[in-house]
């Protein structure tokens, strides 16, 4: 093999690799595979590389090495520097911008007066986190949700209204994630319960205008809908706290509601948000249930109760106020104990085989023995965590309800 003298320099095969910041070419070693080297190098590989070459032209430049390496160091930070000091103006944003300068489109869907996304509140009302310290209780099974009266208003004042269909049956998942998802879906809802209005001709609306604020409201509504929708989603803990952003509502509109004995259940969910915008209240219980409480009360009801548990539980059992929002926990609710709360060994025990254990225990009321209005309208929130995703519309359907309003069509009801 014929040796290098001393002061030449390396052969290379032409392939040249620029000196960063100097931009000084230098020529490179030869590979001794002969395969060529990519040349989408980034600056830092680039300049190591280059080190090399020099390294391998002047073996006792280790000096200028250093040096070179140092001058590299100081150029990147002093870039990084530049960039976080500079402020962002609307000339160096114009790059960023497309070539044929078009304006930006507007939002695809806009009906009914709601705006932009910008001008829908994040959540003007509800005390959610107060909702969400209460339900971290392991005591507590069901909560009410303050400062919502406003929002529920507007929405009775549409959906319990004449222009309104009387009976309607409809679930349907609300986006939460993204508030321009969010006032679309619950458009869609107002849109679905109030389409009595929309297919009206124009002689018959007319005639009926005065019947009708619905049509000017709907934006309010819309935003209603929206807060309660969010509100919910607010709740999640535990686990479902970063993985579900979104809830499945429900709307029941009932003209002829003769439920005789709904039995009483629990929710295979997280928890549920229910409020009656019209007729009787939820019957529930304010304190959780035993596994024998629960089997008098799901097979004999409120007598049942009192035989086994005496009067002071049947104390417990509640009725729903009109525009009451309550939130009950299901089977499945998970949420981080707080730090004072110490289970003993027989709660361990209890809660390792009695999946209702925290669960608020519920039921549709019965209807009236006499005459007068028999109709009902509710509106149901809950977790939209993937267990169950089936959604349905049912309209113009007249139904007697004679088990009451839980959820058909769903496994989410035990």
């Amino acid at each position: 093999m014929q040796e290098q003298g001393q002061g030449e320099e390396p052969k290379s095969r032409g392939r040249t690799y620029w000196h960063w910041p100097s931009l000084q070419p230098v020529r490179a070693p030869s590979s001794p595979t002969g395969r060529s080297r990519c040349p989408g190098l980034g600056r830092y590989t680039q300049l190591r590389k280059s080190c090399h070459g020099v390294r391998h032209a002047d073996p006792g430049g280790a000096v200028s090495l250093t040096r070179e390496r140092r001058k590299a160091r100081q150029h990147v930070a002093a870039l990084l520097l530049l960039s976080l000091a500079t402020p962002v103006t609307a000339a160096g944003c114009s790059a960023f911008t497309s070539s044929a300068d078009t304006p930006r489109e507007k939002p695809r869907y806009q009906r009914n007066g709601v705006g932009p996304s910008s001008q829908l509140p994040a959540r003007t009302g509800g005390d959610w986190d107060a909702g969400k310290r209460g339900l971290r209780d392991p005591s507590t099974c069901v909560v009410t949700i303050n400062g919502l009266q406003e929002q529920l208003v507007k929405i009775q004042s549409c959906f319990c209204s004449d222009e309104a269909l009387a009976d309607v049956d409809l679930r349907t998942k609300v986006r939460c994630g993204n508030e321009d998802e969010t006032r679309h879906d619950c458009e869609e809802i107002y849109n679905a319960v109030m389409a009595s209005v929309y297919t009206r001709n124009e002689s018959e609306k007319e005639k009926c205008q005065h019947l009708a604020p619905q049509l000017h409201h709907s934006t309010e509504v819309t935003l209603a809908l929206a807060e309660l929708a969010r509100g919910v989603a607010s709740l999640a803990d535990g686990k479902l706290a970063k993985t579900c952003t979104g809830v499945h509502m429900r709307v029941v509109c009932a003209s002829d509601y003769r439920a005789i004995d709904p039995p009483f259940h629990t929710d295979k969910c997280p928890f549920r948000g229910y409020v009656t915008l019209a007729g009787q209240g939820t019957q529930y219980m304010d304190e959780t249930c035993l596994p024998h409480e629960y089997a008098a009360l799901r097979t004999l009801g409120v007598d049942g109760l009192q035989s086994v548990s005496g009067q002071r539980k049947v104390d417990s059992l509640k009725s729903a106020k009109g525009l009451e929002f309550i939130v009950m926990k299901g089977d499945t609710y998970d949420a981080p104990p707080s730090e004072d709360y110490s289970p003993s060994a027989s709660d361990k025990l209890l809660n390792r085989f009695w999946t209702r254990s925290a669960a608020c225990v519920h039921r549709s009321p019965p209807s009236h023995d006499g005459g007068g209005d028999r109709r009902r309208v509710i509106l149901s929130l809950d977790l939209a965590d993937g267990v169950d995703d089936q959604e349905w519309y049912e309209a113009r359907r007249k139904r007697s309800w004679r088990s009451g309003m839980t959820q058909r069509k769903s496994h989410l009801v035990s």
